[in-house]
């Protein structure tokens, strides 16, 4: 078993924890506070650094500061391993508005790592643009999208796509 001899190392780790703990919760405020502590306490060249920076993004936007998107974001481009990373992006985008960037997000992070459940339960969630049902006209004409909320097929998650959903 791996013992932590640092207390700096030890404390961010639990600051980690406790967050996670917080955001399963839906304790928003208390997650973004230990994630913080974390990020602040963890030195950029601890393994886990990116994965501090993403939560710690996530949990800000989440909680209405939106500058935490560009956290997240340096966290990805820093990132090799971690498809953690890639879906706190993912989930802060779609949080923002921005399906198109969440979905390229997504693209990056499965690629990384294929088998992560969180990022396929999103893909998954996000699914895929169908063709229109009326082929010759124009994809945002009025009939067309009438028609292709009659014949959409019900999703299991589309009632809510929530954090604590992925994180499972």
């Amino acid at each position: 078993m791996l013992e932590i001899k640092a207390d700096c190392a030890a404390q961010h780790c639990n600051d980690f924890v406790h967050g996670l703990t917080f955001l399963k919760e839906s304790s928003v405020t208390q997650a973004l506070e230990n994630f913080q502590r974390a990020y602040d306490a963890a030195p950029v060249d601890d393994i886990y650094h990116n994965k501090y920076a993403s939560f710690c993004g996530l949990t800000r936007v989440l909680s209405g500061d939106i500058s935490g998107i560009g956290l997240c974001r340096q966290a990805v481009k820093q990132e090799s391993i971690d498809g953690d990373v890639f879906l706190n992006l993912a989930y802060a985008e779609w949080h923002l508005k921005s399906r198109r960037r969440s979905i390229m997000v997504l693209e990056k992070g499965l690629h990384i790592d294929k088998q992560h459940p969180g990022l396929n339960r999103f893909k998954n969630y996000l699914g895929v643009r169908s063709k229109t049902v009326i082929a010759f006209i124009p994809r945002n004409s009025f009939l067309n999208k009438a028609l292709g909320k009659i014949s959409r097929k019900s999703n299991s998650m589309a009632e809510s796509c929530t954090l604590q959903k992925l994180l499972q």
